[in-house]
């Protein structure tokens, strides 16, 4: 409550009105604004050889919350790793400075709360078309550096709750983005074959065994 009331404040948003509910716990929120007509970011209007990015580091969140729900802790992280994941975990900044600053190149966009695979899957179910991913540009913290590979691209393919974005740009505006500085990586791009093909550092098909694509809200 401490963490988004400091939120709330650091965006001008008001609290108002509130919820009658019956069960042991319910967290119910709903947040309201305006965005200028032609302004928003979409889902539905990637294009074909569009570059896909992401903002920050992946996983981080998916990492802290694994080691609360299935007591994983690996040896290779320590202390100060664990805080950080945490507060990634329980402090997930939302990137609204930077949408306001990507939004003249995007063609597509969304916020990753259910993980890369599942919300990348979003605009492309929008959109009719697939993605390649190059999974050694898949930004990760210098925490996730420290773990085995295969797990760190696990996580951050197919983690949850980081709140980082992924959005699609034409080519013809990838120089003039890049220009800005952002925190924002290149991972792949948009293709006509409706499926995502996950490419190792070879550039070949990888066999990285992903169980799960990220949080359904349906099971």
């Amino acid at each position: 409550a401490s963490g988004m009331a400091e939120l709330a404040d650091q965006y001008n948003i008001q609290l108002v009105g509130g919820d009658t509910t019956k069960g042991p716990l319910t967290i119910s929120i709903q947040v309201h604004g305006q965005v200028k007509k032609g302004a928003q970011l979409q889902r539905n209007h990637a294009k074909s050889a569009d570059k896909i990015y992401v903002t920050g580091t992946l996983g981080d969140a998916g990492a802290a919350l694994q080691k609360r729900l299935a007591s994983w802790q690996p040896e290779e992280l320590s202390e100060e790793d664990w805080s950080f994941l945490n507060k990634r975990l329980e402090q997930p900044i939302p990137q609204v400075n930077i949408s306001r600053e990507i939004q003249p190149f995007v063609n597509a966009a969304i916020d990753i709360s259910d993980g890369l695979l599942a919300d990348l899957g979003h605009i492309l179910e929008a959109s009719v078309k697939g993605a390649r991913i190059y999974l050694d540009n898949i930004p990760l913290s210098p925490s996730l550096q420290k773990l085995d590979k295969a797990k760190a691209w696990q996580l951050a393919m197919s983690s949850g709750d980081d709140y980082e974005l992924c959005f699609t740009v034409p080519a013809e505006h990838v120089q003039a983005l890049e220009t800005l500085n952002l925190d924002i990586q290149q991972i792949g791009e948009i293709t006509e074959e409706q499926k995502i093909v996950l490419l190792d550092e070879q550039g070949q098909p990888s066999v990285l065994d992903i169980t799960s694509k990220g949080y359904d809200h349906f099971v």
